[in-house]
């Protein structure tokens, strides 16, 4: 009874064993099998060789031609300059003015000129004294030499402008326009003083004598405005012109007034 019961369980689990072999050789012939994965990484993460930018050291692209953060130009070998759009906007010129203060203010040389013109006037009336002439005639040689340092002194103003508008320069430096015009003003009073009162000395041999006189004058005339504007001798000598013009002119008017009478 016993070797009986023995082989029926030997039997039986021969049998489980089979059951379970065939039943798990199913399940592992059902199943399939993993496939091996590949990353190949996304279709966008493209590798990419960088250089260093030689100025800034930004990392750049390889075929890079210029470092769009310090502007260096990789064929050139220097720094561009961006063009913003905007006008560029040049400073204004410096323009050189015929009137420049300094050299004394405008009541200095206003004193000097008067005290020159108080001298022609005197000179004109010793003069005219010398000559024999009457006191009215005396009286008029020296009021007529004081119209002619006011006239001639306007004159004188009248030639700064016009050389100030035919050199393209500007009147005066000074801040206040009608400074630099009495400025401009004083200092021809001070030529035209001095051109009066060395006309108004009484020289020797005649006509020769009035001609070094008026030599004398004229060139005393053009030191005084050359030293007293500090312009170039070709400036000088251009207000010296147009002042001798606008004088000229005036005097004209006067005789061609005389002979009409």
């Amino acid at each position: 009874m016993s070797n009986e019961h023995d082989k029926n369980e030997r039997d039986g689990g021969e049998e489980r064993s089979a059951g379970d072999a065939s039943t798990g050789g199913s399940e592992s012939a059902s199943s399939p099998e993993p496939t091996p994965r590949i990353d190949a990484g996304s279709i966008y993460d493209v590798h990419e060789e960088h250089e260093p930018c030689p100025s800034c050291g930004v990392e750049l692209d390889a075929d890079a031609v210029v470092c769009i953060e310090c502007g260096y130009d990789m064929r050139q070998a220097r720094h561009l300059t961006p063009e913003t759009g905007h006008d560029v906007v040049e400073e204004p010129k410096e323009v050189p003015a015929l009137v420049s203060e300094g050299r004394g203010g405008a009541k200095v040389w206003l004193i000097v000129g008067g005290a020159l013109v108080v001298g022609a006037m005197v000179g004109a009336g010793v003069g005219a004294s010398q000559a024999e002439a009457g006191f009215g005639a005396i009286t008029a040689r020296v009021l007529l030499t004081g119209y002619l340092a006011v006239l001639h002194g306007a004159t004188g103003l009248g030639a700064l402008f016009i050389v100030a508008r035919a050199m393209g320069m500007t009147f005066s430096d000074s801040k206040h326009h009608a400074h630099g015009v009495d400025l401009g003003a004083a200092r021809m009073l001070v030529g035209v003083g001095l051109f009066l009162l060395l006309m108004s000395l009484v020289f020797p041999w005649g006509g020769l004598g009035q001609a070094l006189k008026l030599l004398l004058a004229c060139g005393a005339y053009f030191l005084v405005l050359w030293g007293l504007f500090g312009r170039s001798a070709m400036h000088t000598a251009l207000i010296a012109c147009v002042h001798a013009v606008l004088a000229a002119f005036l005097w004209i008017g006067s005789w061609l007034s005389a002979m009409a009478l």
